[in-house]
């Protein structure tokens, strides 16, 4: 199997790669086996591990971590690993609880290694060292009845030295022959014999062939345990390597939740998990398995907007169970306390809750704590938090609810007086606590407090957190009549939740906030709820209709009561009408905004009017304008320090300046792009960042990378409700398959879609495009014909266009379908000169010139080909465009194998071989293809007897046509040629055949058998 990512060739049976690590994509993978997923620097170091000790520089492997991080699945990779790479490996695990013997773990190594040796291969160890490691291992004796034992007795001093000394020239002799692997698992269960003998063997391991991995869990290793000892002497070994292990991040998580379950689960309750696993692989598997078995799927979804944790699966609780067992009665009663106050907390607060028992021992039980890795000292001064969240909710989970929500309430009060002298530092916390002490707190007053925390997390960019404060307090006026504040909550809440990436979630919210403005007669509030709706609508790519008829209905209720709220209302309404088709009258109506926004001198309306207009992004003769209103407002936006619209309008410039051709300066403003999305969480721009980068891949030729960052792209876009993920990743993977000569795979995924979705006309080019490219004419035919009625008036003059138009001028070509050349090629030449760009930067098809040159061929435009064809290669060249240079190259080709003038066949065979230099080098194998077959027709040709007095073949066409008797207006109606250029053919005839008119011409034909009597 070769690896996607390296292409190195590995077994069949191998999970991952030997190469570099990465986890191989086999057609089946069985769920519930081990996963393994977000450890490829982790797998790296392995590699490099293994590579080092083959050639004979030992190593030792630290891997630590907590428990159920992947340590000893880490331990069982490198071991599939090093078998890849003939490595013999041994196991020893360590033992928790009593009653294993000394040198548990070495024992089982050594009944590995017996396991895995024949009688004969046992004869060459000398007899004094297996007889000295028989003490161990029994097995040795059962085999050798006759060995001698030792003379000495296993407890004194000299006999533990020639112990060790015999287990590891049993081991250094073993590495002689080939090269090892030796995993100690769980080494702070180890006893104390096996750790001393660990420090002694682990002397020989630099200068032989041999890994020493070792596993252990870091938050059990205090000062007093005696691996902190041996751990201690193992760093002053050569060849040392550390590989901590953290929790994965919330990509990895979402996928290996997915795994576990079955199926992709909610965005909301994968964050909310993530968020409380902190991506450990155990907890992660142990929730997956509890909402897959239990179907408690809402409980989560309940607690991603509520402080207050859903219930902990079983098999979590009984793993942390264990930890605080360990624990004395004091220190759990201390830590239930500071649970309460959440998972960071301030000593000084917990101090004034704990009883008088308590607090004489505080400083003991906090000890304790931390010694056992339960808590850690947190960044600021006299503050704490726990180790892992999900301590913190098991301690939580297992108090009484009378007990709870007395803490809470006990904690809201001393939080209130603190509130009073800070209120910007405590109204978060207050709320939070206030709230979860309900009813045992005034709810108008716990009103406040959690709209004041809503606000408190939206200034502060923490969106989700925002979300959720504004959710409970329109939790707490339910019941009550429609009001101002609830119409203000809805809109706050619209808002979060847009920023926050939660855009169905958002437009409801802002839906809510409109149907509750008109129903109090609230204008200005409707125009305002009017605004948002279409901001979200358009993010989701949800068609402008329902936009356009609430901001038409808030334009009526506005009237010219505010300037500044029209403008904006008008601004909104232009990018609505973009989304809907009506071009003409957005513009009019953004030219509307804009001669007011200037005439009122209003900057910050200024900005969004110009940022509306940017959305019309398919009209190329439009593109200079929207450079310029471009760079206009985001000089305007930085002057203001509105980072929010900054962003947006660096998004849509990037957008432009790439469809321009100014490469550099598109990259500049991605880099803008990604900067500000990051520090303003924005989730949206992130993911359009993410497209822009596997577009740009692509585009450079980088294929492997570009599928890599498709993948990225798509899992960012799944953290984003409503959004048509599937769809883009769909068009991007699509254009990759098809340079790598793999549309064939696509087939059945496009056409099964395309039956339960017979409407859906802009994938129809891209299966058009696919029959031609698996060699399929007639059925491209039928899909060309079908797209091409009534002027391809099915497909919509959308973002998409640009796009459709690239396929069906490819499809068309193929076909030589001089009519519907003529029609695509106008629809094309407004944008040459520019790249053609898809949506928002799903695609880049390099220069469309190189397009246009292809229909010009079809046309027979020879002059206008080369023109074109000169324009696209100095284009994709400068932009290092390195597929779309290949592609600019073979067509050319193609279009002097066409003309066939004289020069064109040399001029051909250099074009073809630049072409397929690229081609070998980026692994195009599709076109690749299609230039091995035009070299064989460019043999052909060089190979076929010239005509006469240099007659091209279009020439020789004409005077066929010319002998059968046909008129100059027959024979263009049967080349779909023009009048006038058949005229001039004819004229270019008689000139070189040296004849005065059509008679002598025609016999000129018959004498040279160019014509039939």
């Amino acid at each position: 199997m070769n690896c996607l990512n390296c292409g190195q060739k590995n077994r069949e049976e191998a999970r991952f790669c030997d190469g570099c690590g990465s986890r191989l994509q086999h057609d089946a993978f069985d769920p519930a086996g081990e996963l393994y997923i977000g450890r490829e620097k982790e797998l790296r170091m392995v590699l490099q591990a293994l590579d080092d000790a083959a050639a004979g520089h030992g190593r030792i492997l630290l891997i630590s971590g907590e428990p159920g991080i992947g340590k000893t699945s880490t331990a069982g990779i490198a071991a599939e690993l090093a078998k890849g790479k003939s490595f013999s490996c041994h196991w020893g695990h360590c033992y928790d609880g009593s009653g294993a013997p000394p040198y548990w773990p070495w024992m089982q190594l050594l009944r590995s290694w017996l396991e895995s040796c024949s009688d004969d291969v046992l004869h060459t160890y000398p007899p004094e060292r297996l007889g000295r490691i028989s003490e161990l291992v029994s097995e040795i004796h059962r085999r050798f009845p006759d060995l001698p034992l030792p003379e000495s007795s296993a407890g004194d001093d000299v006999a533990r030295f020639k112990l060790f000394d015999a287990i590891t020239g049993i081991w250094t002799k073993e590495a002689q022959s080939e090269p090892l692997l030796l995993v100690i698992d769980d080494l702070h269960w180890a006893d104390i014999p096996s750790l001393k003998l660990l420090e002694f063997f682990s002397r020989e391991v630099s200068s032989r062939p041999l890994v020493l991995l070792i596993t252990y869990r870091d938050t059990e290793i205090g000062r007093d345990h005696p691996v902190s000892s041996t751990l201690g002497d193992l760093s002053r070994r050569p060849g040392l390597l550390r590989l901590q292990l953290k929790g994965l991040n919330l990509l990895e998580s979402s996928q290996f939740m997915a795994i576990v379950s079955g199926s992709s689960l909610p965005t909301t309750m994968v964050t909310n998990i993530h968020d409380r696993t902190e991506g450990n692989p155990l907890y992660l598997s142990e929730m997956a398995r509890y909402l897959h078995k239990e179907k408690q799927t809402a409980l989560f979804n309940v607690g991603a907007d509520s402080e207050e944790p859903g219930p902990l699966p079983l098999g979590i609780k009984e793993v942390i169970s264990r930890r605080l067992m360990q624990l004395s009665p004091e220190c759990n009663a201390f830590l239930d306390m500071a649970a309460v106050i959440g998972r960071r907390f301030k000593l000084l607060l917990l101090h004034e809750l704990l009883p008088e028992s308590l607090k004489t021992q505080q400083k003991k039980l906090l000890g304790e704590a931390l010694e056992a890795h339960i808590l850690q000292a947190a960044q600021d001064t006299g503050s704490y938090q726990f180790s892992h969240a999900l301590i913190r909710d098991a301690l939580y989970e297992d108090l009484e609810e009378e007990e709870r929500l007395e803490l809470h309430r006990q904690i809201a009060e001393r939080l209130e007086q603190a509130h009073q002298q800070q209120p910007m530092q405590y109204v978060i916390p207050l709320a939070y606590h206030a709230f979860a002490a309900l009813p045992l707190t005034d709810t108008g007053q716990v009103l406040n407090w959690v709209t004041a925390a809503g606000k408190r997390a939206a200034e502060l960019l923490a969106f989700e957190d925002a979300s959720r404060y504004f959710k409970q307090a329109l939790s707490l006026t339910e019941g009550q009549s429609a009001s101002e504040l609830q119409q203000q909550l809805y809109r706050q809440l619209g808002l979060s939740l847009l920023n926050a990436g939660e855009n169905l979630q958002a437009l409801a919210a802002f839906r809510g906030a409109a149907d509750m403005a008109e129903q109090l007669a609230m204008h200005e509030a409707f125009a305002e709820a009017a605004i948002s709706f279409e901001e979200a609508s358009w993010r989701i790519g949800i068609p402008g209709h329902k936009a356009v008829e609430i901001l038409r209905k808030a334009e009526t209720y506005l009237g010219n009561s505010d300037e500044r709220l029209r403008i904006q209302l008008l601004s909104a309404l232009t990018r609505a009408l973009i989304f809907v088709g009506q071009l003409e009258e957005s513009r009019q109506v953004n030219a509307e905004a804009e001669m007011l926004a200037r005439k009122h001198n209003d900057a910050a309306s200024l900005v969004f009017v110009l940022l509306s207009g940017l959305a019309a992004r398919w009209g190329p003769e439009r593109l200079a304008s929207r450079l310029s209103a471009a760079r206009e407002a985001m000089q305007l936006a930085q002057q203001q320090g509105d980072k929010l619209r900054l962003v947006d309008l660096a998004g849509w410039y990037m957008f432009d300046l790439m469809e321009a051709g100014d490469h550099d300066a598109a990259l500049q403003a991605f880099e803008m792009q990604t900067r500000l999305a990051q520090s303003l969480h924005q989730p949206y721009w992130l993911y359009v960042g993410a497209l822009f980068k596997t577009t740009m891949a692509l585009f450079h030729g980088q294929l492997q990378e570009s599928e890599r960052l498709a993948v990225r792209a798509a899992e960012i876009g799944e953290q984003l409700t409503g959004q048509d993920t599937a769809g883009v990743f769909g068009l991007q993977i699509f254009n990759l398959r098809r340079e790598q000569g793999r549309l064939a795979e696509i087939e059945p995924v496009l056409t099964q879609f395309l039956k339960h979705a017979p409407k859906e006309n802009t994938w129809r080019p891209g299966l058009a495009i696919l029959y031609t490219e698996l060699g399929r004419l007639d059925e491209a035919r039928i899909e060309f014909d079908a797209l091409a009625e009534d002027d391809f008036a099915v497909i919509p003059r959308d973002a998409l266009w640009p796009g459709c138009l690239t396929y069906l001028s490819e499809v068309c070509v193929q076909l030589d379908d001089k009519a519907r050349a003529a029609q695509l090629y106008e629809y094309l030449l407004p944008h040459d000169g520019y790249n053609i760009v898809v949506g928002a930067f799903t695609a880049c098809h390099g220069a469309a010139a190189r397009l246009i040159g292809m229909l010009a061929t079809t046309l027979e435009r020879w002059e206008d080909a080369e023109r074109h064809f000169t324009s696209a290669i100095a284009s994709n060249k400068k932009q290092g465009a390195a597929p779309w240079l290949a592609h600019s190259y073979y067509e050319y080709a193609r279009m002097y194998l066409l003309r066939l003038q004289e020069g064109d066949q040399e001029q051909a065979q250099t074009l073809l071989d630049q072409a397929q230099a690229m081609t070998h080098q980026l692994e195009m194998k599709g076109l690749d293809r299609r230039i091995h077959a035009l070299k064989q027709q460019l043999e052909s040709h060089s190979q076929k007897q010239c005509y006469p007095s240099n007659l091209t073949r279009r020439e020789v066409e004409v005077l066929q046509l010319v002998s059968q008797g046909k008129s100059n207006r027959e024979i263009a109606e049967v080349l779909f040629r023009s009048e006038n250029t058949v005229a001039n053919h004819i004229r270019h005839i008689l000139e070189k055949t040296e004849t005065a008119n059509r008679a002598e011409a025609v016999a000129f034909a018959l004498r040279n058998g160019l014509a039939e009597v």
